[in-house]
């Protein structure tokens, strides 16, 4: 048998009526079995043509949950037929040896309907096969995402906190659970103080993982620091972070205020990087930007 034909099953009486329509069917591209019931139809069915008559009513619903079913009667007020157009099958012809063309249209139209209509179900159940595997990557996601924001709050400082006389607080409201926005201030030594605050671009994992890093050189460059011209440190610290930055190629970009205070001397010293709006410095009442 060439596989690349489409099987089609008449279910009819036995007789010339049922050989007639059989041949009528014959063509290139559709080979028939021809068969008195709907048991035992060969694997590869693609199609049902049954006869109204050689079908009992109680089958007829058993049909349509097995194959796309064409019904032919010689006659339009044939009850079997209303009954097979009542129970959901394809379509029906009446008197078929008549329209012979016809019939093996409807048979190609309905052949071709119902392979639209299994592909659908395949695609959607693939669908949701990547929906429910999307759903737990999601899931996943937001548990690594509520983990993440979790650590990076802990990175920040304690508020309040009293250095050096000096009162520091802070609030703190990412957007989402990982953010780009960062903050610290530290003790040097009893005379200084060293504080920042940072924007990074962007939210999520990367621009998280650049505040990580910003809190990390900053300890170092704190570390490094040997106490003299304390006017110089903020701005060596933003060169330092820009080369940094350019360095990691992540295409990320920060804004920063990076402020140095000498207790002793009651000044501030300060290194704006494109951090907007300005800060502003409130002192006895006034206030400077």
């Amino acid at each position: 048998m060439d596989h690349s034909k489409q099987l089609i099953a008449v279910i009819d009486e036995p007789g010339r009526e049922r050989d007639a329509l059989a041949e009528a069917i014959t063509c290139d591209g559709m080979w028939v079995f021809a068969a008195e019931d709907i048991n035992n139809l060969p694997a590869g069915t693609a199609l049902i043509v049954a006869h109204a008559r050689a079908v009992p009513r109680q089958q007829w619903s058993q049909l349509t949950h097995r194959l796309p079913t064409l019904v032919v009667s010689d006659s339009r007020q044939d009850a079997d037929l209303i009954k097979a157009v009542d129970v959901g099958l394809v379509d029906y012809i009446v008197h078929p040896l008549r329209h012979a063309e016809l019939l093996r249209r409807m048979i190609r139209k309905a052949i071709e309907l119902n392979d639209l209509a299994l592909e659908r179900e395949r695609d959607h159940a693939r669908l949701a096969e990547l929906n429910e595997s999307l759903e737990t990557h999601l899931a996943l996601l937001r548990m690594d995402q509520q983990s993440g924001g979790h650590i990076q709050r802990r990175l920040l400082p304690l508020r309040p906190k009293v250095i050096n006389g000096v009162y520091y607080d802070y609030v703190f409201a990412p957007s989402l659970y990982l953010s780009g926005d960062f903050l610290d201030y530290q003790r040097y030594n009893e005379r200084y103080s060293a504080f920042y605050f940072a924007d990074v671009s962007g939210h999520g994992a990367s621009s998280a993982f650049v505040t990580v890093l910003l809190k990390y050189l900053c300890n170092r460059w704190l570390g490094e620091w040997d106490g003299q011209h304390p006017e110089n440190l903020p701005p060596d610290w933003l060169k330092a972070m820009n080369r940094e930055l350019q360095g990691t190629d992540i295409g990320k970009h920060a804004t920063l205020f990076v402020g140095v205070i000498d207790h002793e001397a009651h000044t501030l010293h300060y290194s704006l990087g494109a951090q907007l709006p300005m800060p502003l410095l409130a002192a006895e009442e006034s206030y400077a930007v």
